[in-house]
């Protein structure tokens, strides 16, 4: 007698916990079916497609070493930044450079610094060996701008040229540019950048052609 009933007793409580299990399953599910997915993240890159194939290297022409580019404070992070208040700086959301956009220029330096055929070699910071030159780098800013009715991205580089012999600094420039955003959001932001780029390399290569030593 005391078998069965505690048997039935078990057996109702384990209907009762299936009925209440998806009493909640069925309360819950909207509430689930309701959460949004999380937003996606942008991610951009900066990229330099010289039209000029890379001349021969001489033997004779001077080494050049591309030291790491450094960034000013506040440009040194993957985040986009815009302002539309002064001296305010703000980050999308949602949209990142693929590293800091200091980092994303260190090949394309190298590439515009060999396509001026003015060096023998040219090799990134950590080569092994010694060079006769080294080309300094600093990104001053890199900003997309929201003025009124307007969208601008400004950019400025300050390159340094220093003979590795006798520690002497053979020339130094701020290299700068800004151009209408193709559209006033990221992504516009993103391609006007790249666009900026362009011209700052090839205001480079005049600077490395200028300075450098025959």
């Amino acid at each position: 007698m005391n078998g069965a009933w505690w048997r039935n007793g078990w057996l109702l409580g384990l209907a009762w916990t299936a009925v209440m299990g998806l009493g909640l399953s069925a309360c819950t599910l909207p509430l689930l079916e309701r959460t949004e997915a999380a937003p996606k993240i942008h991610i951009f890159t900066l990229e330099w497609r010289a039209a000029a194939p890379p001349p021969s290297n001489r033997a004779k022409s001077p080494s050049l070493l591309i030291a790491t580019p450094l960034a000013a404070a506040g440009y040194g992070g993957s985040d986009m930044l815009y302002m539309d208040d002064p001296f305010e700086l703000k980050a999308f959301a949602w949209h990142r450079w693929a590293d800091a956009p200091a980092r994303l220029l260190e090949p394309l330096l190298l590439t515009a610094a060999e396509r001026t055929g003015r060096f023998g070699t040219v090799v990134p910071a950590g080569t092994p060996g010694e060079t006769d030159l080294r080309l300094e780098t600093r990104l001053l800013y890199l900003r997309q701008v929201f003025k009124d009715d307007s969208c601008r991205v400004e950019m400025a580089l300050r390159v340094t040229l220093v003979n590795n012999r006798s520690a002497r600094i053979l020339g130094t420039r701020d290299l700068q540019t800004s151009l209408p955003c193709t559209s006033p959001d990221p992504r516009g932001g993103a391609i006007t950048a790249n666009r900026i780029v362009a011209i700052l390399l090839e205001q480079l290569q005049g600077f490395l052609r200028a300075h450098a030593p025959e």
